[in-house]
């Protein structure tokens, strides 16, 4: 079960690989509503995205460690109007 910390330190760390493999946004969020414990980073990618992303993301030591699920979410990029 990732702290909210934690997943913050794994966005933090991971976004940029998130991002070249197709994430338009990428978000911390109670787990809960994703059907995890504590807290899980969220990849929205567009709905066609065919790219599989890994289910976990591991914390280094020297960032406290553990793994923090990553859930991907299904999503429209935004566009200004």
């Amino acid at each position: 079960m990732a702290s909210e910390r934690q997943a913050n330190t794994a966005r933090d760390l991971f976004s940029s690989d998130l991002v070249k493999q197709g994430a338009h946004a990428i978000g911390v969020e109670p787990g809960k509503d994703h059907g995890h414990p504590g807290f899980v980073v969220v990849a929205y990618v567009p709905p066609t995205h065919a790219a599989k992303f890994p289910t976990k993301l591991a914390l280094p030591t020297e960032h406290g460690g553990g793994d923090v699920s990553l859930v991907m979410q299904s999503a429209q990029p935004f566009t200004p109007q």
